[in-house]
């Protein structure tokens, strides 16, 4: 899932979400590019770049950082990484506890819990990679769930009486949650430090290369 956004403050200058396979390093410089054609707007014109850390895809993390890293680095920009795990939990807005769950393969799941109240949003445990079981015993409160994780397990969930599993459109990062949390993160703690910005592997070997011979 490919998602693009731009705000300023709190108005929402633009936001594109599609579809985009295993596209993402054709299609994303394209795409923004477009788009900021489209309305007119410089890339030197941008304060602050933000991007998904994960964990999710390997490659599509690799190629949006990669991407960010080179508009930060060449335009002398201040730049902002943020879990994609938080950014899928501000699909919603309703009070409550609410776990996002990926689908990590091999019986295991990308997750963390969250509870919203008060317009807030705080998450409640850490980034786990954890046995998608392990992590069904855990839920004993009434839970809305999000993410790729429930068409793995559908069948499993719908046993649940204590989850409440949400359509596939909250599932997927959406950039204007992105910004909004970029924003945030970047008044309280100031930049990232480019340089030093990693995805977010929960799977250590997925980030190994072994040299063969």
């Amino acid at each position: 899932m490919l998602s693009l956004a731009l705000t300023d403050k709190d108005k929402v200058i633009f936001s594109y979400k599609k579809e985009a396979g295993r596209k993402h390093c054709v299609v994303l410089l394209k795409v923004l590019n477009d788009l900021l054609d489209k309305y007119r707007i410089k890339k030197e014109d941008i304060g602050l770049f933000a991007v998904g850390l994960g964990p999710g895809s390997f490659t599509g993390l690799r190629i949006s950082l990669s991407i960010l890293k080179g508009l930060v680095l060449s335009l002398e920009k201040k730049a902002i990484g943020i879990s994609s795990l938080d950014v899928i939990a501000g699909n919603i807005n309703q009070d409550g506890y609410l776990s996002v769950v990926l689908d990590a393969r091999r019986g295991n799941v990308y997750t963390a819990s969250y509870e919203y109240k008060s317009d807030k949003l705080k998450r409640i445990t850490p980034y786990l990679l954890i046995n998608f079981n392990d992590w069904l015993k855990g839920i004993k409160k009434k839970t809305f769930v999000l993410g790729d994780g429930i068409s793995v397990y559908n069948r499993e969930l719908l046993k649940e009486e204590n989850i409440i599993c949400l359509p596939e459109k909250f599932w997927y990062p959406d950039a204007k949650n992105l910004c909004a949390l970029a924003r945030e993160k970047f008044k309280k703690h100031g930049p990232d430090n480019v340089e030093r910005l990693l995805p977010l592997y929960l799977y250590p070997k997925e980030c190994q290369i072994k040299r063969v011979g």
